[in-house]
């Protein structure tokens, strides 16, 4: 029960903070990071997807030797296990594609340190590219033809002691299949990389911006930046944790239920960082959310000092 209040109260969280995000850069952008948005954009509408998906499924998973069964908690189980699978497998490749995205928005801010800025086609058309590793995984939907019937099957061969009633099974019968192999691979192989990734680009960035402080002012907005460069380069982290607990609970490293409780409390976290890393250190996203809740709460809006909104990440 606590696993399912978790993911609903996330999904809540995490609809409404992307959605929010989205009709403030589509409203609230401007100009000097119109091009930036771009990119974004592109991560509030995957967490949105991520998020949504999350909350049709609400999958948990179980190691059967070889084989892994999906346990399907959310409404998806009113159509079929084949839905459930299909959205499941939705769901993983948007999680994996905000993992690139943030690549991207690191790679970017460093690029832009050092060439002039790329156009909005030319952002979009990169993080297109970007994509082609994520939607490979979409291949396992076309791929994978283990029935319902074998889930149960192997469910009931393995692990007699949990009963399967009622429930909505989905499988894998075998995880050393390529498209599997390759999955597994993008989702858990490349967390660390690309996490340690985006910390060294935090401190070149850091170290290019530096080189052109000369004041006080630029100094605590130098401060600011950091602080938002550590804070997003940190939020990969969580799906370090998420790899773990995958790797734990399909090689069965540990018999008993918590990996699998934990690997999606784990990567449900990251929509919901995301779009707040953006309201917190992006500057004219700042100001309107506060006028907004302001609004909402019947206060008069305070004046902004300058500084605040200067210390837009573009």
């Amino acid at each position: 029960m606590w696993l399912i209040l978790y993911h609903f109260s996330a999904i809540i969280i995490g609809i409404f903070l992307n959605t929010l995000l989205i009709f403030t850069i589509l409203k609230k952008s401007p100009p000097n990071i119109k091009k930036y948005a771009v990119m974004i954009l592109n991560f509030a509408i995957t967490d949105l997807l991520a998020t949504i998906l999350d909350g049709l499924v609400m999958q948990r998973l179980v190691a059967c030797g070889i084989s892994v069964v999906y346990i399907s908690m959310g409404p998806c189980n009113w159509i079929s296990s084949r839905f459930c699978f299909s959205l499941y497998i939705l769901d993983v490749h948007m999680f994996t594609h905000t993992i690139w995205i943030l690549i991207c928005s690191f790679l970017y801010r460093y690029y832009v340190l050092i060439h002039p800025e790329l156009s909005r086609l030319k952002i979009q058309i990169f993080i297109t590219l970007v994509y082609l590793p994520s939607s490979l995984i979409l291949s396992n939907i076309f791929l994978n033809t283990d029935s319902e019937h074998d889930a149960f099957k192997i469910m009931t061969k393995s692990h007699p002691e949990i009963n399967i009633t009622g429930l909505t099974l989905s499988a894998t019968c075998s995880i050393f299949e390529i498209h599997v192999m390759y999955t597994i691979i993008v989702v858990v192989g490349l967390g660390p990389p690309l996490t340690i990734t985006c910390f060294i680009l935090r401190n070149l960035i850091i170290q290019k911006v530096k080189v052109s402080l000369n004041s006080s002012d630029s100094k605590k907005l130098h401060l600011q930046f950091i602080q938002a460069l550590t804070f997003q380069a940190c939020i990969p982290v969580f799906y370090v944790f998420a790899g773990m607990c995958y790797i734990v609970q399909v090689f069965d490293l540990i018999t008993n239920e918590y990996p699998a409780d934990l690997l999606f409390c784990f990567a449900i976290i990251v929509p919901i960082l995301n779009p707040i890393s953006s309201f917190i250190y992006i500057g004219p996203y700042r100001k309107f959310i506060g006028s907004f809740f302001r609004k909402q709460q019947g206060l008069q809006p305070c004046l902004v000092h300058p500084m605040n909104i200067s210390s837009t990440i573009n």
